[in-house]
């Protein structure tokens, strides 16, 4: 089923929708606003579309995860005006050419004939757009937005997608400089030496901890991976991940400790304990420690927004640090929930 589109006809002028964050719910949000009529101006603060998505394909064996990102990068494409993609350094028209050349060879097709056909679907689809009404994409990267940036702007309606950020959990000595988020494992910024003892300590049960250890210990780390839950990486079996994980992870020689809680981290010590039992054990030598826990919601920007613009929504992980369908969903939610009477024009009919 097609999304509804509104008649351009209709209404005395576009309305302007100003979306903040390039993660997969803006780039839906600005996708089903452009679908709608509105004209989107897309604002992120990186150099290239994708939030964290850019991050987590970093870890052995997900890269395909970011086939989420690239599909709505396409998507956004079909929308955007040329003289307005500012700040990309060809990243938004390139959209990983590596990737996808790899992608046509497994596959199989002509890369000429594919390139032929892209620019006619993309023909058609920008006819479509004008026959039918839809709006566009002003795609603006590396771009910090403010408050005062919105307020000049003076857009329609507004919405956050800021993300979330690592949050270490409130354990003691989780402020030593040994003790690192997977964000910092990932970007290099702590990492351990080949045969260097490290700890991962994972509270969600997915792909964030599980991927992290895995990366760790193909550089040579010996990884002991600690949860309370009832079994290492529990929410694999989701994806169907869990079988390859395992065998992937015991080949490695990773260490995996199951229902038992981190109670405290020394100098270069942890201490976890039974949930059962409540019997403690003493991780010696621990050279790095990653607490792979609850992110905290990037929302500052909303909250300072409140009363300043007609319609103002926060989506994703700005709303709540969840996954990616749930991010996907609530862009979908928000942008069909944008009200074109407040925009000061005639409701449009829908098709």
């Amino acid at each position: 089923m097609q999304p509804s589109r509104m008649m351009q006809s209709s209404r005395s002028r576009q309305p302007t929708v100003l979306i903040v964050g390039g993660g997969v719910a803006g780039m839906q949000a600005a996708k089903v606003a452009a679908e709608r009529g509105f004209h989107v101006k897309f604002y992120e603060r990186q150099r290239e579309l994708g939030g964290q998505i850019n991050l987590l394909v970093r870890v052995p064996n997900r890269v395909e995860f970011g086939d989420v990102s690239r599909n709505l990068q396409h998507e956004i494409l079909r929308f955007a005006q040329d003289d307005k993609m500012t700040g990309q350094d060809d990243k938004m028209t390139e959209i990983d050419d590596k990737k996808v050349g790899r992608d046509d060879r497994k596959t199989g097709l002509d890369d000429s004939k594919r390139g032929q056909n892209d620019r006619k679907v993309g023909q058609n689809d920008r006819k479509v757009g004008q026959d039918d009404g839809e709006g566009r994409i002003e795609v603006h990267l590396g771009v910090e937005v403010t408050t005062e940036m919105v307020e000049r702007e003076q857009p329609d309606a507004v919405i956050i997608a800021t993300g979330s950020l690592p949050l270490l959990p409130p354990i003691p000595g989780s402020e030593l400089p040994h003790v690192a988020t997977i964000w910092q494992v990932i970007q290099g910024e702590k990492t351990a030496k080949p045969g260097e003892y490290v700890l991962v300590y994972d509270q969600l049960g997915f792909h964030q901890a599980t991927g992290t250890a895995e990366l760790l210990a193909e550089k040579g780390c010996k990884v002991e991976f600690v949860t309370p839950q009832f079994f290492v990486g529990g929410d694999l079996s989701v994806t169907l991940d869990i079988e390859l994980w395992y065998r992937r992870a015991l080949a490695k020689g990773m260490q995996l400790t199951a229902d038992h809680f981190l109670g405290s981290l020394g100098p270069n010590s942890a201490t976890i304990i039974n949930n059962y039992t409540g019997q403690p054990r003493q991780l010696e030598n621990v050279a790095l420690a990653v607490l792979v826990t609850t992110q905290a919601a990037n929302d500052v920007l909303y909250h300072q927004l409140q009363g300043k613009v007609k319609q103002l929504y926060r989506i994703g992980d700005c709303v709540a640090p969840r996954r990616v369908e749930n991010a996907i969903l609530d862009g979908e939610r928000a942008a069909r929930a944008l009200n074109m009477q407040l925009a000061e024009v005639r409701v449009p009919t829908t098709i």
